[in-house]
This record gives C-alpha cells, sequence and structure tokens, in this order.
C-alpha cells in the first residue's frame, strides 16, 4: 500500500456515457507510484505523511526513489504496521473505531 497526504479533487468524473467517482491530482499519483515500490504486505509512506505520523506509528527510513512524473527524488519510509500494539495507538483511532 503506498500512501501520501496532500489535497485532491474528488468527484463524478466523465460524460454522459461514462461517469467514474475518483480522485485526481499529482499527490493521487504519488500514492499509486509508492504502492509500486513495496512488496506484497508493506506500507509506504511519502516524507507528508510520515511527517504527520511518525509520534504515533513507528516507521523506518527507505532512502529515496525516482517516480514517474515526479521532477524529484521522493523520501520514502516503511510503516511497521505489525509492531504497532492497539494500547499505543492515539485516542484520535480508537475513536474512529467506534
Amino acid at each position: 500500500m503506498g500512501i501520501n497526504t496532500g489535497y485532491a479533487t474528488v468527484g463524478e468524473f466523465g460524460c454522459e456515457k461514462r461517469m467514474d467517482y475518483t480522485a485526481i491530482r499529482s499527490e493521487v499519483n504519488l500514492a499509486s507510484r509508492l504502492e509500486s515500490c513495496c512488496e506484497t504486505g508493506e506500507v509506504t509512506l511519502s516524507h507528508a505523511t510520515y511527517a504527520l505520523v511518525k509520534d504515533s506509528f513507528p516507521c523506518e527510513p527507505r532512502g529515496t526513489v525516482e517516480v514517474k512524473g515526479m521532477t524529484r527524488p521522493i523520501r520514502i519510509y516503511e510503516l511497521l504496521w505489525r509492531e504497532v500494539r492497539a494500547d499505543s495507538l492515539p485516542i484520535s483511532f480508537h475513536l474512529l473505531q467506534a
């Protein structure tokens, strides 16, 4: 899974004969590219996402990758989700699960 944080445009796009509900913008494309960088069972984060979750979830730096459509290398991190204990999750996560 690839996760990136940023703004996206979400809604129905297309025409009368073919309409799709989707998200578009470079942030969505980057998340897709990050997914291509990881192995089965891994979760790869962009630096923007890492900066938001680093104090709540264990992560490990994985260097940089060059992805199609981006002019500069992207710093990536692996979310060590197998090491997350339920009692260590932030209260906001537990409220989402209720």
